[in-house]
């Protein structure tokens, strides 16, 4: 099993708050940049990527989609209260 960079950091961050957790991250990202240069800080985007895009995609379909069925339905029951409300008004 191989660790990243980070994961290999992860006792000192869990020791310290807010702010030392944010310094070791930080540092963590400068030691990358060292050793291995700028390029380092974007290994693996590609698998990530091919990893998350699709349930992210699936996710903001079905939001969409909640959206569209739900603005359909506040919709007829506009019409409805409106038509229930319109032969008292006479």
């Amino acid at each position: 099993m191989t660790f990243s960079h980070r994961q290999t950091r992860g006792i000192e961050a869990a020791n310290a708050n807010i702010i030392g957790s944010a310094a070791t991250f930080w540092r963590t990202g400068v030691d990358m940049v060292k050793q291995r240069g700028p390029g380092a800080l974007y290994v693996g985007i590609m698998p990530r990527l091919a990893y998350q895009v699709p349930s992210a995609v699936l996710c903001w379909w079905t939001i969409g989609a909640i959206e569209r069925v739900m603005g359909q339905w506040a919709k007829e029951q506009r019409r409805q209260k409106a038509l229930e409300v319109a032969p008292l008004a006479s």
